[in-house]
């Protein structure tokens, strides 16, 4: 592999010129760090072309060495290949040196059209049996040698034809004899299928591999994992790219190139409330709200973490971070006038119980439950008011989730969970939320302690808010 050079495909230059001859590619993936491109020749052929962007010093030197992640995961196919697992054929790599910064390039044979598993599952057609065929063949690259460091769903390819491939493999290594991982090894892997409603598909995936579906670790490494992943939100990463401005969410396809300015944003606005903290507006693109750099960044990281757990709310479109004035670009949840198609409310209430054991049980909080910071959207209760929403306190988060619950039953009990709830009784609607919340929170592997001393803490909480505010009727 020392050796590998082009092979065949390429013409004469192709790679000094590829950043003049991008635009007659098809991009199949556009990322920071990578794209992937498809090339199709004159004659008919096609092949896969990836660019991987340097990361600071070290790929730098690793470019000056020809030791680029195209040259590593160069050799990882091709030792894949020689142990007949289903991985695209190498046709060569290289390193861009005719402009600066420096990139690797790898050429691989075209699979033809498909996609990964992840983006099956996000559109919920990722079956059990789909799993079973996924764990069949990664203990099949087991046995061949391959030890996991970065495995998830993601690196599954399916066809057309419904055959199933191994991509991206630069952070693997092949062992000379089988291997049989741990489960912590496959960190990445249980985290593709992260909640409760996925156990399904998680054990008929960790069934195939021999290993246990839910591991002592699972409820700790999705805290991290969520943790970790919402902070992308503010660097370029793969659903989010800089740009003059501020951030945006990558791909915007319903909104106009160039991107509106802020200026012409809060120009075109209609005003529709009036706080201390902002301005709330509705322009054409969505609802744009108004703060300080430092909390409209807050608002986007919450966004993306509410995304990331799975929860119902306003999708953020464009976060303008430039001093003095910051604003938030997020698409509107339609509304629902007609109080008789919502939801029942203790249906409600149990799925706003499940929504806030997701938070606490991910180290999160939502300080201000009550009815102006929801929205029906669908069959559930969205968040749409997120100033309240933060990480939980080092120092006593027992302390902070009683606050957090105390508040919303005071919502249910005192303010009759006024306008969602309206008509039922807010007693049960109160008992429903918190057996939902409990359920939860054991299902995520973080059950509450002392359900008693929350029931008791919660209880005093919600006396001690009717005490402040004795004539509150409303949301």
């Amino acid at each position: 592999m020392e050796d590998l050079d082009w092979k065949e495909g390429p013409p004469e230059g192709f790679i000094t010129g590829l950043r003049k001859r991008q635009g007659r590619l098809q991009c199949l993936k556009d990322s920071p760090l990578r794209k992937v491109f498809r090339w199709r020749s004159e004659e008919g052929g096609s092949l896969v072309l990836k660019t991987y962007e340097r990361r600071g010093w070290l790929e730098a030197l690793r470019s000056a060495w020809i030791r680029s992640r195209a040259l590593l995961e160069a050799r990882m196919l091709h030792a894949a290949g020689e142990r007949r697992l289903p991985v695209p054929g190498v046709l060569g790599f290289g390193v861009e040196r005719g402009v600066l910064p420096r990139r690797g390039v790898l050429l691989l044979e075209d699979l033809g059209e498909g996609e990964d598993l992840l983006a099956l599952l996000r559109r919920g057609e990722a079956d059990a049996a789909l799993m079973e065929e996924a764990g069949g063949l990664l203990r099949r690259a087991f046995e061949a040698g391959l030890r996991p460091r970065d495995l998830h769903l993601g690196n599954l390819f399916r066809t057309r034809s419904g055959r199933l491939h191994l991509l991206d493999l630069h952070a693997e290594r092949l062992r000379s004899r089988p291997t049989r991982p741990r489960p912590r090894a496959l960190t990445s892997l249980y985290l593709s299928l992260p909640w409760p409603e996925q156990a399904a598909l998680l054990a008929a995936l960790f069934e195939t591999l021999g290993l246990p579906a839910t591991p002592d670790f699972l409820p700790f490494a999705r805290r991290r994992w969520v943790q970790k992943r919402a902070r992308r939100a503010l660097r370029d990463s793969g659903s989010y790219r800089r740009f003059a401005e501020g951030i945006r969410r990558h791909p915007l396809p319903e909104l106009p190139t160039p991107l509106p300015s802020l200026r012409d944003l809060l120009q075109s606005g209609q005003p529709l409330k009036q706080g201390r903290r902002g301005q709330v507006l509705s322009t054409p693109y969505g609802i744009l709200k108004t703060r300080s750099p430092q909390k409209a960044r807050r608002l986007w990281l919450a966004q993306e973490t509410l995304a990331l757990l799975g929860l119902p709310h306003p999708m953020g479109l464009l976060l303008y971070d430039r001093p003095p004035t910051a604003a938030l670009l997020s698409h509107p949840l339609p509304a629902k006038g007609d109080t008789h198609a919502w939801p029942s409310p203790l249906a409600l209430a149990r799925d706003l119980g499940a929504s806030y054991a997701r938070l606490h049980a991910s180290g999160y909080r939502f300080r201000d439950g009550k009815g102006d910071n929801f929205l029906v959207d669908g069959e559930r209760l969205a968040f749409v008011d997120l100033d309240g929403l933060g990480r939980l306190p080092r120092l006593r988060p027992f302390a902070a989730i009683c606050a957090d619950l105390a508040r919303l039953l005071a919502w249910l009990l005192h303010q009759g969970g006024t306008p969602f709830l309206r008509g039922g009784d807010p007693g049960a609607a109160a008992r429903a939320f918190l057996r939902a919340y409990l359920r939860a929170r054991r299902e995520l592997g973080r059950p509450v302690p002392a359900p008693r001393s929350l029931a008791r803490a919660v209880s005093l909480g919600c006396a001690a808010w009717r005490k402040r505010h004795p004539r509150t009727e409303g949301p």
